[in-house]
């Protein structure tokens, strides 16, 4: 009664551990990383810039005043002030022996048909865009060191789950060994072989939890995020369309230069409207002093001018378009490089297959000869450790083609 208690208990803390797969680690790590904090400032940033250049001329009240003594012995003075809101004004001037107040309204046409500020903000649309497609690649990078870790914690899981199935073996045949060296069957060595394989596949898991806890560690310190203690599920890839992945590539690289040369052949639509077009303002004002209305216009125009930031957005469009070309032929170098890093990582996977299935064979056959008093349990040992080996060689491979898919993955999101 007392077993059946403790074997309820245990399996109850077994089936209570939290269960977790590459998705899970993979969305808390976004939720988590230094990367999206800064990203999210970065966009406020933008949204305040945004703000600013929407306000254009009406961005607050100007104010201005003076005052000049001219006075010497007359007692001659003037004082004068100025309010500005946009394109309205007011502005006051009193005088020693008099008072006068001017308000109007002055527009630029210039800046009413292509405005600065326009222009900001068109450029702030590709910021925008080109800030998102940078996080986004930075948040790859992580992703894909996140994987590597996760990658790494299941290797070295799969390696102790293999490790103990081969002590369970071990420990049964060392039983029968037993008995046989009692009865003078096998030689005291034999039995001493299969013990210290025992104590070596005890070592391997020794090590391979280590390594396990150094890699959550590092994935908990460096991404805040905590596996310990969690059951993690083994990476899988079924029915995905690696040709699909492939084709479907685009580095984030080639998307922001993409943007910074769209961004760029906006600015110089404004700069060589800016170069052309001259400034012409049109106004109205009221003077209470004169009781007058007056319209006026005013222009300017320099002639024969070097624009300087013109011709230089100019050659940045021109740089553009070279980088753009070599990017593009960077892209198609890296999808051969991952497809020829998938194929290699496939027929690993398709040897150390093959290399289990035969080593697992040859396992069983040893023990057969064994049986039958051919060979002794030197041979069979030096066959098991082979096969056990291999099985884990064979599991690691799978798991690192399984992974190397999943970066392809993150890589075209």
């Amino acid at each position: 009664m007392k077993k059946v208690i403790l074997f309820l208990i245990l399996g109850s803390k077994l089936f209570s551990k939290e269960i977790v797969d590459l998705d899970t680690v993979l969305k808390e790590t976004e939720i988590k990383s230094y990367t999206g904090k800064i990203y999210k400032v970065q966009k406020d940033n933008i949204g305040k810039k945004e703000k600013y250049y929407k306000y254009g001329d009406y961005n607050g009240i100007k104010t201005q005043g003076s005052y000049s003594d001219t006075s010497g012995e007359n007692g001659d003075y003037k004082a004068q002030g100025r309010v500005e809101y946009g394109n309205f004004y007011i502005e006051g001037n009193k005088y020693s022996n008099d008072d006068e107040v001017v308000y109007g309204a002055e527009k630029s046409i210039k800046e009413l048909l292509y405005s600065t500020d326009k222009n900001k903000l068109k450029q702030l649309k590709y910021d925008e865009g080109i800030l998102e497609k940078q996080y986004q690649d930075d948040l790859i990078g992580i992703k894909k060191e996140v994987i590597n870790l996760y990658k790494n914690i299941i290797n070295s899981k799969l390696e102790i789950l293999v490790n103990k199935t081969g002590i369970e073996v071990l420990e049964k045949e060392k039983k029968k060994l037993e008995k046989a060296y009692k009865l003078g069957e096998v030689s005291r060595i034999e039995l001493e072989d299969i013990e210290n394989n025992m104590r070596n596949l005890s070592l391997k898991i020794e090590i391979a939890l280590k390594n396990i806890t150094t890699q959550e560690l590092t994935l908990y310190n460096k991404f805040g995020v905590d596996i310990r203690g969690k059951v993690l599920e083994n990476i899988e890839n079924n029915g995905v369309d690696i040709e699909k992945l492939l084709s479907n590539y685009k580095s984030k690289n080639l998307e922001i230069l993409n943007l910074q040369l769209e961004k760029q052949k906006e600015n110089i639509k404004y700069l060589k409207y800016d170069k052309y077009m001259p400034d012409i303002s049109v106004g109205i004002e009221r003077n209470s002093r004169t009781d007058s209305n007056r319209v006026f216009a005013k222009f300017s125009k320099t002639l024969f001018d070097y624009n300087y930031e013109y011709e230089n957005e100019e050659d940045n469009i021109d740089m553009s378009k070279i980088k753009i070309e070599q990017e593009e032929k960077n892209d198609k170098n890296q999808v051969i490089q991952l497809r020829n890093s998938y194929e290699e990582l496939l027929s690993l996977y398709s040897i150390s297959k093959n290399n289990y299935d035969l080593d697992k064979k040859k396992y069983e056959i040893k023990k057969l000869e064994h049986s039958l008093g051919k060979i002794d349990y030197l041979e069979v040992m030096e066959q098991f450790n082979k096969y056990i080996a291999s099985e884990i060689e064979m599991k690691k491979n799978k798991n690192n083609l399984n992974s190397f898919i999943y970066e392809m993955k993150v890589m075209v999101e």
